[in-house]
């Protein structure tokens, strides 16, 4: 399935779609005392939401050198951790965890679980939108994905559902991957 890099642009401009000032980062960077490195392509990871945001309830964010972490509470009750790192390969992993859902039994329930969480996170601003894009590719590649395993929709763009299921917390992994041509 081609989607002429929609996807790609969608990841891009999702990893980078806000540096939003508000947050704390606990890792100032101090760039005059780091040996020269070859500069990354996109730069430094970015906050991505903010506890400006209507539905999220707390909101860190932690960033060291090319890797980050950003998490919240969000007012549904999920709790987000957003991995991101690259400077040329890019990558993000969303972390959404939540009280058990016995709902959640297949594989493809688990993966529309994953769009579901997406079209949520697109409804947070015009900013967020991509992420509707994203929910709406995996409803359309869900026949073909398995759990755990990378599908690429196109050349160098992959995504990957996994989850984590305990007696105490679900953990739905969505991880997507840009890499370097």
């Amino acid at each position: 399935m081609k989607f002429n890099y929609l996807l790609t642009l969608c990841f891009f401009v999702s990893l980078t779609a806000c540096d939003n000032n508000s947050s704390t980062s606990e890792s100032p960077q101090t760039e005059q005392s780091s040996p020269a490195k070859t500069p990354c392509k996109f730069g430094q990871p970015k906050a991505i939401f903010s506890d400006a945001i209507t539905q999220v309830s707390t909101h860190k964010f932690s960033v060291e050198g090319q890797k980050s972490l950003e998490s919240m509470n969000l007012v549904n009750g999920v709790r987000l951790d957003l991995y991101q790192d690259g400077c040329d390969h890019l990558r993000q992993e969303f972390q959404f965890s939540f009280a058990p859902n016995n709902s959640l039994s297949s594989d493809s329930t688990w993966i529309l679980e994953a769009a579901k969480q997406l079209d949520y996170l697109a409804t947070f601003s015009e900013r967020h939108a991509a992420f509707g894009i994203w929910a709406r590719a995996i409803r359309q590649l869900q026949p073909q994905m398995q759990i755990g395993r990378p599908l690429e929709p196109e050349e160098g763009t992959l995504i990957t559902v996994d989850r984590l299921r305990g007696k105490q917390e679900h953990t739905l992994i969505i991880r997507m991957e840009g890499l370097s041509s």
